[in-house]
């Protein structure tokens, strides 16, 4: 038998809520988006570089990325979760590029 964990429960909880965040909130929360797209390489805007797509990878373990996290109403550790939950699903080809992009355009529900 399967039985949720609180953590399940308070993130299953948040997500029916409908958090309503603030313009700044949503704002950051584009910025980590931004960065997740670029972790993968899926930035459209430009031309992204192996160092670059690593270094937006990278990003994920700063103080900076704590920071951006905080100012977006989240936590670090939650994004680093999802971060490589994508990142196993999209690797072990779980989940198409298209799918991937879906899935970080949705993230605000998941924050």
């Amino acid at each position: 038998m399967w039985v949720k964990t609180l953590k399940e429960k308070m993130m299953e909880n948040a997500m029916k809520e409908g958090r309503t965040r603030t313009p700044e909130e949503k704002i950051w929360v584009g910025v980590i988006q931004q960065c997740m797209e670029d972790a993968f390489g899926l930035s459209t805007s430009t031309n992204i570089t192996p160092g670059e797509i690593r270094q937006a990878q990278d990003w994920f373990e700063t103080t900076r990325c704590a920071e951006v996290c905080d100012l977006a109403g989240t936590t670090q550790d939650h994004v680093i979760e999802l971060y490589r939950s994508l990142q196993y699903q999209y690797n072990s080809g779980k989940i198409s590029t298209i799918k991937l992009r879906f899935g970080i355009k949705r993230l605000e529900q998941l924050l």
